[in-house]
């Protein structure tokens, strides 16, 4: 699907994984600072946000049926 990533970026050269594993790498490392500057705790964040996307994006709300995660 146009917009999505192939798993293991296939059609990729090594150069272009390279480049995308700095730029990403970057995009981290200012992240951890912007973090840290704002006293806020990196970790516990990410997993307070797994667990609040776990239940709002639950398959069970809408397994088996038509309906929208949100419905």
């Amino acid at each position: 699907n146009e917009g999505e990533v192939q798993e293991g970026l296939p059609d990729w050269t090594e150069e272009d994984k390279e480049h995308l594993s700095q730029e990403l790498s970057d995009v981290l490392l200012y992240l951890v600072c912007l973090s840290e500057k704002c006293r806020i705790d990196l970790p516990a964040a990410v997993l307070k946000k797994i667990a609040l996307n776990a239940d709002k994006y639950a398959r069970a709300k809408v397994w088996g049926s038509n309906k929208k995660y949100s419905e």
